[in-house]
């Protein structure tokens, strides 16, 4: 996430397609299907052309991250004292 920053504040378009198709492998893989389909959706618009499009779903993209970010810590802290219990 750190890495798509700068791509979208330079507008390099290319460059946030490649990051936003690394994110999307590796969203898809912990299960995180909103931040997956919102990668996605960067990358078709970047094939489509539509460049405008990709920078509209950055605030969604940067949302959804955190999104997870907040849930996952909030899983992770919940199995811990599970297993502090036992």
């Amino acid at each position: 996430m750190k890495d798509i920053i700068p791509a979208f504040d330079n507008k390099d378009f290319k460059q946030m397609k490649s990051l936003a198709h690394s994110l999307k492998g590796a969203s898809a893989y912990i299960g995180a299907s909103r931040l997956h389909y919102i990668c996605y959706f960067i990358q078709e618009h970047f094939v489509f052309g539509d460049y405008e499009k990709m920078l509209e779903y950055y605030p969604s993209l940067v949302e959804s991250a955190i999104e997870f970010k907040v849930y996952s810590r909030k899983i992770i802290a919940e199995h811990n004292g599970k297993l502090n219990i036992q």
